[in-house]
């Protein structure tokens, strides 16, 4: 059953869903989306890259928008994307999540719709075949428990207080507006959005019902590159960043 605000209302849904050559990901990702009875707007945003993944998105159901590859930027494309679609709630999603419930959406959204939250994260589990520092990384990042966090727990939790992840997360739309939405970042404008969005007194939720396999293989060079764009973006935004 939909979550209602406080206002009664069932608030509109948009799911984003990010994707470079993720023809052979796509349909698994989607197929719980599009069957939801919450009945989202649906966005495949592609980065030009012409291995059938917009096609098969039509064909699915879902509408599309083709961004030039050079043009691409983790935060201002998801910012655009959020305002076509312009619901009140809005989840960003990445082709390599699949859903290990068909409620998953149902349960991810709740805390946002209730007015509980501004921003909800589903819970990510490791595939069958990923590998021990895969398995570890989301055993550690994603426990069984859920939990409501705002910027009084940072004396508790340190920087720990504004993770979160937009592999597969649920935003008021409404709180971004708030905060002038997603920045121009190289990654990591999740954790941007939150710090800004705790600092303006609003809670986070991570619900750990909401269940989604994402993992990825942990190659050294991969491991490199993105630790370094993490490591810049801290740099970046260190005044924000605890």
């Amino acid at each position: 059953m939909a979550a209602r605000g406080a206002n009664g209302r069932v608030p509109s849904l948009g799911v984003v869903v990010i994707t470079y050559r993720a023809r052979r990901l796509l349909e698994r990702c989607l197929a719980p989306v599009l069957a939801s009875p919450l009945r989202p707007a649906v966005l495949v945003v592609n980065s030009s890259s012409n291995d059938g993944t917009v096609e098969l998105a039509q064909r699915l159901g879902a509408r599309t928008w083709v961004v030039p590859r050079a043009s691409f930027n983790h935060g201002l494309t998801r910012e655009a994307a959020r305002r076509r679609l312009s619901t009140d709630i809005v989840v960003m999603l990445t082709p390599d999540c699949f859903a290990r419930s068909a409620d998953f959406l149902e349960r991810l959204v709740e805390p946002v719709a209730e007015g509980r939250a501004a921003v909800a994260y589903a819970r990510q589990v490791a595939a069958e075949d990923a590998d021990l520092l895969a398995r570890f990384g989301r055993r550690f990042s994603f426990p069984e428990r859920s939990e409501l966090r705002s910027l009084a727990d940072a004396a508790r939790l340190g920087s720990a207080v504004h993770f979160c992840s937009n592999a597969c997360a649920a935003w008021s739309n409404a709180a971004l507006d708030r905060i002038g939405g997603f920045k121009a970042t190289l990654v990591s404008e999740e954790t941007i959005a939150v710090c800004e969005l705790l600092e303006a007194g609003e809670r986070i939720a991570y619900v750990a019902e909401a269940v989604v396999e994402h993992s990825h293989p942990t190659r050294l060079a991969d491991s490199f590159r993105r630790q370094f764009d993490i490591g810049w973006t801290r740099q970046v935004w260190r005044k924000l960043l605890l």
